[in-house]
This record gives C-alpha cells, structure tokens and sequence, in this order.
C-alpha cells in the first residue's frame, strides 16, 4: 500500500502554488471594474479549504516513481493545476444545476446572483424575466 504524502510540507506548497496562482489572477483583473474584482474574490473563497486529496495523489505519485528532487516545485504547481481544474468543475457544475449554494453557503453563482439583485433593488421576490 502506498502511504499518501500528507506532510505539512506537501499540503503548504500546495496550497502556496494554489495562492500564487490565485494572486497573480487577481492582480490581472484589476483595473477591470467591480465585477472582475468580485469574480476574483469569489475565485479565492472557491479555492480555500477542502482535503487537497487530488492534489496530494499528484505528488504521491511523484514520490512512488521516485521523481528527482530538482522536480518537486513542478510536482507541487501541477498538484495546484489538478485543485484548481476540480474546482472549475465543480463551479461549472453549479452553474449548469443552477445551485447557487454549496456546503451552506453562496457559490460563485450565488454571489452574484445576489450581487445582481442588490444592484436591481429585487431581493427574491421578483419573477423571472
């Protein structure tokens, strides 16, 4: 049986390769108005928490095929690549479900579900157009 890399090592640079990538969208997005910085924001929150359980197999299997050592940044950014495609998955998902809320809170659809009612003055009682 191969043992998972569950090392505070692993897990904090993955989840720096995740912030990293996350900052540098951010900073790309500024100067684009509110909705690209809200879009930004909400990308953030999409990507904090969770098992990393995807990205721990990447560098697991890293560590099985005896990869070099020189390599193990790369390993760690293509671990951060597998985490943030999930989560694009599971917004898309989302949005073609039409959920607005996941584990009981507002996903990205939802935040700007809501950020385009507060703009309009409907509040959930407006019909549909």
């Amino acid at each position: 049986m191969i043992a998972l890399s569950t090392t505070p090592t692993a897990r904090a640079a993955i989840d720096d390769a995740i912030d990293a990538v996350v900052t540098r969208l951010a900073r790309r997005l500024r100067g684009h108005g509110d909705g690209a910085q809200a879009l930004a924001s909400a990308i953030a929150r999409s990507t904090r928490g969770g098992k990393r359980f995807r990205p721990l197999l990447v560098v697991a299997a890293f560590d099985t095929l005896r990869g070099d050592e020189a390599d193990r940044a790369a390993a760690y950014q293509v671990a951060a690549a597998f985490e943030l495609l999930h989560t694009a998955f599971v917004v898309h998902d989302d949005v073609i479900d039409h959920d607005t809320e996941r584990r009981g809170v507002a996903n990205v659809g939802g935040e700007f579900r809501a950020r385009a009612r507060a703009r309009s003055g409907c509040h959930g009682g407006c019909a549909p157009r």
